[in-house]
């Protein structure tokens, strides 16, 4: 399976549970042999060990989750179609989740959101039920 994956961050060793987990869970998929794609920020690391594709966005430090609801979207899309992916997997709701179903919408494609927590504040928490309804699986 082709997949995309916008990520916000893949740092081996972050600190960071969510970040780990969805490292983990990208370079397992990657090393059975699906085809794991990720748009990562300019400033992101990613280790040399990173099975995945690593695709950068033009943004970098400052990408707050609101710039990145407005701006993943057309680049998840462009990807999509660009590179031929069959899935759209987005593991952070606040920044990608929202974007990743908008993406799903243009392109045809299943969005999957891998949620580890939700915002428990206004604006957030809205748009995070929105597009937990909307997913094809969480």
């Amino acid at each position: 399976m082709r997949i995309v994956v916008p990520s916000s961050g893949v740092k081996a060793a972050s600190g960071s549970g969510g970040t780990e987990y969805s490292r983990g869970v990208l370079t397992r998929l990657a090393g059975s042999g699906e085809d794991v794609h990720a748009l990562l920020a300019r400033h992101q690391p990613a280790s040399s060990d990173f099975a995945a594709t690593v695709e950068r966005i033009p943004f970098g430090r400052g990408l707050r989750w609101p710039l990145a609801n407005v701006v993943f979207a057309p680049l998840i899309a462009t990807c999509v179609r660009a590179h031929e992916r069959d899935l759209i997997v987005s593991h952070s709701l606040r920044y990608t989740g929202v974007p990743a179903i908008l993406a799903g919408r243009w392109t045809g494609r299943p969005v999957v959101l891998h949620v580890h927590h939700m915002e428990a504040r206004n604006l957030g928490l809205l748009l995070e039920r929105w597009a937990l309804r909307r997913a094809d699986r969480v």
